[in-house]
């Protein structure tokens, strides 16, 4: 049998030690991931966005139009561009 410290097997305590590293990248990367939270109103600008019709570009899109700012998509896609533009 596996040693055991305060109660808990050796396996034990690696699970949860493994499940506290886990945790502890989870919130770092939480913590520095580039979440935008400006507000500032963009009225009056214009921005011109790259693959704006998904991912990155249609959140951008999507958040500087909220904010006010003339968006110009520049996709390959028409038709994408399209349906994108309706959201």
């Amino acid at each position: 049998m596996l040693h055991s410290i305060f109660g808990f097997s050796l396996l034990s305590q690696l699970g949860i030690g493994f499940i506290c590293v886990i945790g502890a990248i989870k919130a770092y990367l939480l913590w520095v991931k580039g979440v935008c939270t400006s507000r500032n109103k963009l009225t009056g600008k214009t921005v011109i966005i790259t693959g704006a019709n998904a991912g990155i570009g249609k959140e951008t899109a999507i958040d500087l139009a909220s904010r006010g700012a003339r968006i110009i998509m520049a996709c390959r896609d028409l038709k994408k561009a399209a349906a994108a533009k309706g959201q």
